[in-house]
């Protein structure tokens, strides 16, 4: 009887079994701090919970398959886990994945269809401030990659100057910042110059990247 009592008191107390969706939560907090090892770790979550995984939440799930395989810089795994996500319709994460998809491509050279995915996206509803400032920021950068150069410098410089107050997307901030500097620079380097090719011009011609130099000899 009394075994009977402490069994069935155990059975009221013990915590509940997690969840799928709790092993995958517990996966995307072991890579936050982004080293190798938690995104291995993390992996080895979602490995191990597959077989388990159901309809509900397998986009959530392979949309962290595929930041894992992102993080660690295997592309074409990444992109596929992606294409999934994609294919199997409308979910809280089907816009995300076409955004890492593009990053993806991007990385991969693959510049027309990365643009191709962020268009879609901007042809979406319903973003975040941010979320609408990192997809300006990214739309710009993919312009310039595929020759659109004046709409993607206005499209970075609009998309800095509103987002000028906004901490949370300083990488993205950063990289276009970069991705535009080095687009006005090649704007300054096909500028025709006048007059004869002295040595003053012809340094300005050939090291404009080290404007400080250029100018001052």
């Amino acid at each position: 009887m009394i075994v009977l009592w402490l069994a069935t008191a155990f059975a009221q107390t013990a915590p509940p079994e997690p969840t799928v969706r709790d092993r995958i939560e517990e996966a995307i907090a072991a890579r936050q701090p982004g080293r190798q090892a938690d995104v291995d770790a993390a992996r080895s979550l979602l490995v191990a919970i597959e077989p388990s995984v159901t309809d509900d939440d397998r986009a959530l799930y392979l949309f962290q398959r595929g930041i894992c395989e992102e993080l660690t810089w295997h592309l074409e795994p990444a992109r596929a886990f992606y294409d999934q996500v994609i294919a199997l319709g409308p979910s809280p994460v089907q816009l995300d994945a076409h955004f890492r998809r593009a990053l993806v491509l991007e990385d991969m050279g693959e510049d027309e269809a990365a643009f191709a995915d962020l268009v879609y996206i901007d042809h979406q509803r319903g973003l975040e401030e941010s979320g609408e400032l990192t997809l300006a920021l990214q739309r710009g950068i993919s312009e310039l990659a595929i020759g659109r150069r004046n709409a993607g410098i206005r499209r970075i410089e609009a998309a800095l100057e509103d987002g000028a107050h906004n901490g949370s997307i300083t990488y993205m901030r950063a990289k276009a910042q970069y991705a535009l500097i080095e687009a006005r620079l090649q704007e300054a380097n096909e500028l025709p110059l006048k007059g004869s090719q002295d040595r003053k011009s012809t340094r300005l011609n050939s090291s404009h990247t080290v404007i400080s130099y250029a100018v001052f000899c």
